[in-house]
């Protein structure tokens, strides 16, 4: 029972804090959790954006999500695909929080599946057009055509989703931390087959 209450007050947390962080925007304030540092205005503002070594927070990130896969005792694979040295405007924070809602999805909606085919979620950085593209594909659960219209919609969530746990917040907050850092997100899915969700960001 106390372990159940413990979990119960831990996703209330994680939701004040998601509902917090999207008040913020919507009155016009900056949602970063370094504003002090970053040189960002409480108006949205960017006066001295700070340069990130996007590369290597997502490779610390990954190595950080595969330790915790392997305490879990989880069969999911989290790989590296291609990643290139990137360095991009913005916050470390903002960015890496970015990249785990994306990743945690992915994770979240994968299935373990068999030990000849186990379910597998990859991770990729390069640079296209000019452009930082980070992307994070499954072979998880895949949405149909209509839920992909919403995804980005406040607490939004599939009915294939509805069975595991989420707030429905974690990916209008990428879309909207991604989009303060002057960038887009966009996203891919074929049901059963998995989804591809790609951040597109101004190279420093």
């Amino acid at each position: 029972m106390l372990a159940d209450v413990h979990e119960e007050t831990l996703r209330l947390a994680r939701l004040v804090e998601e509902l917090l962080l999207l008040a913020r925007a919507d009155a016009n304030q900056d949602i970063s959790l370094e504003t002090h540092e970053t040189g960002i205005t409480t108006e949205g503002s960017i006066q001295h954006e700070p340069t990130v070594e996007l590369d290597h927070e997502v490779l610390q990130l990954v190595r950080q999500l595969r330790r915790r896969l392997s305490t879990e005792g989880s069969q999911l694979k989290l790989e590296v695909g291609h990643i290139e040295p990137v360095r991009v405007r913005g916050d470390e924070e903002s960015l890496r929080r970015v990249a785990l809602i994306l990743l945690d999805n992915a994770l979240k909606y994968t299935p373990v599946g068999s030990e000849e085919e186990a379910g597998r979620v990859i991770v990729s950085l390069e640079r296209v057009n000019g452009q930082a593209a980070l992307r994070v594909r499954d072979t998880g659960i895949g949405m149909e055509p209509a839920d992909l219209e919403h995804i980005f919609d406040r607490f939004y969530r599939a009915d294939r989703a509805r069975s595991h746990q989420g707030t429905g917040l974690g990916l209008p907050i990428a879309q909207m931390l991604v989009e303060q850092l002057g960038g887009h997100i966009t996203a891919e899915s074929t049901p059963g087959k998995g989804s591809t969700f790609s951040v597109w960001l101004t190279l420093a």
